[in-house]
């Protein structure tokens, strides 16, 4: 049953309870809740997007975006909270940065959905789809929206044709939004320009399923994203053995772990040689995956559950 306002107010006002607000964009009346509450908090906190992303493209979410960020000082500022938890060490230097104690923050990784894909099966007309012409396919998984370098993706695949030829699928996994109509066609043009119609396939909403048969049967995951305060996509890919070329921007690296190939500058022809390069060089496809196996221990939702208590027994004492 859901709570009524004046529970919610109540509970707000008990000392004894624990308030863990989650911060990821400008939110009006969780400003008012946080105010109003006498109750401890922790404020978890998942990243902004920074607001040039949405300059060009959707007023309201650069404005958001910007008030967001605003936001966070006040919150720090306003000496609530009793605890800082980001999703990774990144998120908690922006949060230091802004005025938050180091002996009062803790990295405590997102839950994931590792367990939900251990017991999902395969979608056949979409693993049809990928292994019958023995394609490369190319995957990303993230939301279309400005800061997740699908134009770096695009110029990529342009890059990757030229050395190689056309034997290649750019599969682009996630939803696009009523608001950044200009951005799709910058990506629309994009596409136009270099003639890859056919070549890159959109798919916006998958079930678990489907997401797990792509993760599956493509060859590389690329990610090219110019911000991530963490990225789940990384060790969904790393629990499904797929070999990830990645731009070190903002957490990505933190995620990705060590042992990865990872670059320090965006380079189109050097994302297209790396990624050809993992389907020919079984050698370092398989350390790639091995090394990635290694990195997925730290993200066990066991470990998330201990350090959530801890951090929450350290709160409240």
């Amino acid at each position: 049953m859901l709570a009524t306002k004046e529970h919610v107010i109540q509970c707000l006002l008990e000392r004894n309870n624990l308030l863990i607000y989650h911060h990821s964009i400008y939110w009006d009346l969780g400003g008012k809740i946080f105010q109003l509450a006498l109750c401890p908090m922790i404020l978890k906190y998942h990243n902004i997007t920074p607001s040039v992303f949405y300059k060009d493209y959707d007023s309201l979410n650069f404005r958001l975006t910007q008030q967001g960020r605003e936001q966070t000082t006040r919150l720090i500022n306003s000496r609530k909270i009793k605890c800082f938890v980001g999703d990774s060490q990144y998120n908690v230097d922006e949060l230091i940065n802004c005025g938050a104690k180091k002996n009062q923050s803790a990295v405590i990784t997102p839950f994931n959905l590792l367990n939900d894909l251990k017991n999902t099966t395969t979608v056949a007309k979409i693993e049809k789809i990928l292994t019958e012409f023995d394609y490369v396919n190319l995957l990303f998984v993230g939301r279309i929206v400005p800061n997740k370098g699908h134009l770096h993706l695009i110029r990529t695949l342009k890059s990757y044709v030229n050395f190689y030829g056309t034997n290649v699928r750019l599969h682009l996994v996630g939803e696009v939004s009523p608001r950044l109509g200009k951005y799709y066609q910058v990506l629309e043009n994009e596409i136009k320009k270099y003639k890859l119609g056919g070549l890159i396939k959109f798919q916006q909403k998958v079930d678990l399923k489907t997401l797990h048969t792509l993760y599956k049967y493509s060859t590389v995951f690329l990610l090219l994203s110019e911000h991530e305060g963490f990225c789940v996509p990384i060790i969904e890919a790393q629990y499904h053995h797929l070999p990830i070329v990645a731009w070190d921007q903002c957490a990505v690296g933190e995620t990705l772990g060590s042992g990865q190939l990872l670059f320090q500058d965006c380079d189109y022809d050097a994302f297209a040689i790396a990624a050809h390069k993992l389907t020919t060089d079984l050698e370092l496809t398989n350390k790639l995956i091995q090394n990635g196996v290694e990195n997925l221990k730290q993200y066990d939702n066991s470990e998330t559950i201990k350090k959530t208590i801890i951090t929450i027994g350290n709160c409240i004492c």
